[in-house]
């Protein structure tokens, strides 16, 4: 094999420039000029128009001024830029499998008969080539796929496989070949077949033509001692024709990968070669390399932002340029670290990939959404998985920073950070808070954030946590003023139990309060001094047990006075004293005689021990008192 390529350089090296290969392909065919006396028949698939006959070719100026762009409809032609680097030697471009996917994709019906099979059945056995400075090793195989040994080669290479697949169809037309012929895999990619006539016996063959190929385009880029008559990042004179009266073109070179073209190819399409893509131009067209940018155009989209690893992956199986999502219109952006996060802008919408996941955002809400926000800058971040939908129009996806979601009836709303993190644990859209109905809502320091939802509120506070507030204990809360109301921001989750007979009660603590349930007693909410009252108790070990009507109040003479009563206890406070609790004995004797007493004005003292130990309660108008072992008994002031 060594041999081999040493030959190959011989006949293509320095000793003729413009015989380094063949010097056009003509339309998609074998680099045949219309004129040097090789009918396009032999070269040209069915698929492309036969050239028409032409008379002498008509002399033109050595630079027409004509500029090195066209605009075509497939986009801007750049003589000078007509792939980038980073396109052309993206070496893992396409996997083994792509490639076979897209070969299949060409040729619907093999018609091969006598001669060799079609491109995506053709099975070759391969030997093995030892590293060298322009390519890894190539480890050998029997059998082996067409699109195995492509992809192999443009790995070991650094050749794009994308662009070895356009340059079969280029030289040979061998890609969409239904019958192809034994001479257009022996030229298949037209390496060391220059234009003075015949092929280097040596390198004929698919694998052959394919590495040589691929080691050549690195040759071009590494020993520019050789190749350099036409570097990167200068101005040249480039012919549009083998014929020299047909003039030049003043093309300066963008970079490396577009100079390995015209030493491959070494012509440049003149206008009438641009006016009609798939035509035959005149006397003076050549098309070798208006073909290779045609041809990786309309296959693989732009020939100057690539699309690889897992968005590529999607945007393939969502069908290439040909599907939906069409041509890459920037290169992707992506994220530092692991998982790194990627997302593509295309014709058709965004392709984003998470890890080694690719999925596609088609146009809709929930990537307005995300492109509006700021797309990966913004607060949602990046994409980490595709667009989910269920019944009723409902949607959502998750990102980086927390979720899109959207309905119909609520509208689209992003969840974000640690509200995301708790509307998720809750079920999310099919959970107990359901979706988002509007943004959330935080404080001036952005650290303390509320998000109302279809079955309540999320919450988040540096202090309190992360909880949420559903049900009729989130309209409770709304009621009393929500986190600017008297009950304040939430400290706990709801949590419930079941109490003897059957009965449930729940219960949910705020910062100054609580809101409480009971199958007996309903929805109530302790707040306000009753409230921390209550809470200290709870805290302290000593409940006094669940609501059971709303807090009452009056003022009378600047004092304000409120009463609740819980299941255990009743709690009273007043303005500038101490709130006090009645429970047990004294509370049942409280209540009974709550006219003659009055309301409470201290909570329960005791003083002494065992027969000497006295307990007493004060009211407004007398007191509760328990001596010794003797009964509890009610003392009225005297008038």
């Amino acid at each position: 094999m060594t041999t081999m390529w040493a030959d190959a350089r011989r006949r293509t090296g320095t000793t003729a420039r413009a015989g380094t290969r063949r010097t056009t392909a003509l339309l998609c065919g074998a680099a045949l000029v219309v004129g040097l006396g090789i009918p396009p028949a032999q070269a040209v698939p069915a698929t492309v128009p036969a050239v028409a006959p032409v008379a002498a070719a008509p002399v033109a100026a050595a630079n027409d001024d004509e500029g090195q762009t066209f605009d075509t409809a497939l986009g801007l032609f750049d003589a000078g830029r007509i792939i980038t680097d980073e396109v052309f030697f993206a070496g893992a471009d396409l996997n083994a499998s792509q490639v076979q996917s897209f070969l299949e994709s060409k040729v619907a019906t093999c018609a091969a008969a006598d001669g060799p099979t079609c491109l995506r059945d053709f099975r070759l056995t391969t030997a093995s080539v030892k590293a060298n400075s322009y390519c890894r090793a190539y480890t050998g195989a029997k059998n082996e796929r067409a699109s195995t040994v492509i992809a192999k080669v443009a790995a070991a290479c650094g050749v794009s496989a994308k662009s070895l697949v356009v340059l079969l169809q280029k030289e040979q037309g061998l890609v969409t070949a239904t019958a192809p012929t034994q001479r257009q895999y022996d030229a298949a990619t037209g390496f060391a077949c220059p234009d003075s006539g015949g092929c280097n016996p040596d390198n004929a063959g698919f694998f052959n033509q394919i590495y040589g190929a691929g080691r050549q385009y690195q040759r071009y880029a590494k020993e520019t001692d050789i190749y350099n008559w036409r570097p990167a990042g200068e101005t040249h004179e480039i012919q549009y024709h083998p014929n020299t009266s047909c003039g030049t073109r003043t093309v300066t070179i963008d970079n490396v990968a577009t100079a390995g073209l015209y030493y491959y190819t070494p012509y440049t399409p003149n206008a009438a070669a641009m006016a009609d893509l798939s035509g035959s131009g005149d006397a003076c067209s050549s098309f070798g390399n208006r073909n290779f940018w045609r041809l990786f155009t309309q296959w693989f989209g732009s020939t100057t932002i690539g699309v690889t690893g897992p968005v590529q992956t999607a945007w393939l199986r969502a069908g290439g340029v040909d599907g939906s999502f069409g041509k890459q219109r920037s290169n992707a952006r992506c994220s530092a670290g692991s998982p790194r996060y990627c997302a593509q802008t295309f014709a058709g919408g965004t392709i984003a990939s998470a890890g080694s996941t690719g999925f596609t955002m088609a146009p809709g809400v929930l990537r307005t959404r995300w492109v509006t926000d700021g797309s990966e800058k913004g607060a949602l971040g990046w994409p980490r998985a595709a667009e989910r939908c269920g019944a009723g129009g409902v949607c959502s996806q998750r990102f980086t920073g927390g979720y899109a979601a959207t309905s119909p009836s609520t509208g689209t709303h992003a969840v974000l950070g640690r509200l995301s993190t708790v509307w998720v644990g809750s079920g999310g859209s099919n959970g107990s808070l359901g979706l988002p109905r509007a943004e959330q809502s935080c404080t001036s320091a952005g650290k303390a954030c509320t998000q109302r939802f279809q079955g309540g509120y999320a919450t988040t506070h540096p202090t309190y946590g992360t909880r949420t507030v559903t049900g009729t204990f989130s309209s409770r809360w709304v009621r009393t003023g929500g986190r600017n109301g008297s009950l304040g921001w939430p400290t706990t989750s709801r949590y419930c139990s079941k109490a003897a007979g059957g009965i449930t009660v729940c219960a949910q603590r705020f910062a100054s309060g609580a809101i409480t349930s009971h199958t007996r007693y309903g929805i109530q909410h302790v707040n306000g001094r009753i409230g921390a009252e209550w809470l200290a108790k709870l805290k302290a070990g000593r409940s006094v047990g669940y609501a059971k009507a709303p807090t009452s109040c009056r003022k009378s003479k600047g004092v304000n006075t409120c009463r609740q009563e819980f299941s255990t206890a009743t709690l009273v406070s007043r303005t500038g004293k101490a709130t006090v609790a009645v429970t047990g004995i004294n509370r049942t004797l409280f209540l009974k005689n709550e006219k003659k007493l009055g309301l409470p004005t201290s909570n329960l003292t005791c003083t002494g021990k065992g027969k000497k130990k006295v307990c007493t309660q004060s009211f407004a108008k007398g007191k509760i008192v328990k001596k010794g072992s003797g009964p509890t008994k009610v003392v009225l002031a005297r008038r």
